[in-house]
């Protein structure tokens, strides 16, 4: 007796294939309903790709700016839609190419009043991808050159302080790795390439917030090169303008017994 359709559809090897099968046309199902429309109108596409950047769906939202770019003759969408994938390339970690769009822009339109902010976002490509102390600092040099460029042309903007701040950091940057250098030179006992290195850093970056270390090592140098007038003049420096340093510490004892040995 051959068996009943009920009963080869309840089988356990079809039960499997039908439930596959039924999973499948519900996901497609679902997602024939719900499958997001794509605007064609540049003004729409721009509305859209902003509406993705604030999701941070960065691919999507990259990909309406670029059709605004290529299907409108309209200055002010162009403009909009070239600022917002500046935008989306920079929150994405895409700094190479966000840098060469924020630079577009600024060519584009120099003293258009989004010009201030394309151009700290420009240093701030540099700034994200800064190096350890101890790592080449080119990427650093081009961050200042970026944040000055910004302060000196819009000095009055709100994003002055923060543009100052970073500026700051980028300084102490290039002191930490300059004494990094003196440290490695002071180390393999090369005490006069140490101290050229300590003496440019200490008149570069004057408010290098290690600069009582520098001093000491300094001192130091000139102590092994023999040159104990320029060894006191260091160490005195490093104890009137760190007191409370655990480097002035040391340098105050070298002091006393440089004084007690009337040398």
């Amino acid at each position: 007796m051959r068996p009943s359709f009920h009963a080869l559809l309840l089988s356990p090897p079809l039960k499997v294939a039908f439930s596959l099968c039924l999973v499948t046309i519900m996901a497609s199902g679902c997602g024939f309903f719900h499958k997001e429309p794509t605007p064609t109108e540049p003004s729409a596409l721009l509305s859209f790709g902003q509406e993705k950047l604030a999701e941070k769906r960065f691919s999507k939202a990259k990909e309406q700016f670029e059709r605004v770019l290529e299907t409108t003759s309209d200055n002010e969408l162009r403009l909009q839609a070239l600022i917002n994938l500046a935008d989306t390339l920079y929150k994405n970690a895409e700094y190479e190419e966000a840098r060469f769009q924020y630079r577009k822009f600024l060519e584009l339109y120099p003293v258009h009043p989004l010009a201030p902010r394309a151009q700290f976002q420009l240093a701030m490509c540099s700034f994200a991808e800064i190096k350890p102390p101890d790592r080449d600092q080119a990427i650093t040099l081009e961050a200042i050159r970026q944040f000055e460029r910004f302060l000196q042309s819009y000095p009055d903007h709100p994003l002055v302080s923060e543009a100052k701040q970073r500026h700051a950091f980028c300084i102490n940057r290039l002191a930490e790795h300059d004494l990094l250098v003196a440290r490695f030179y002071y180390k393999q006992g090369k005490y006069h390439s140490a101290i050229n290195r300590l003496s440019a850093l200490l008149d570069s970056y004057p408010d290098f917030a290690q600069s009582d270390k520098a001093l000491y090592l300094l001192g130091q140098s000139y102590k092994h090169e023999e040159s104990l007038e320029k060894a006191r003049a260091a160490f005195a420096r490093l104890v009137n303008e760190h007191p409370d340093s655990g480097y002035a510490s040391s340098a105050k004892r070298a002091l006393r017994k440089w004084r007690k040995r009337g040398g």
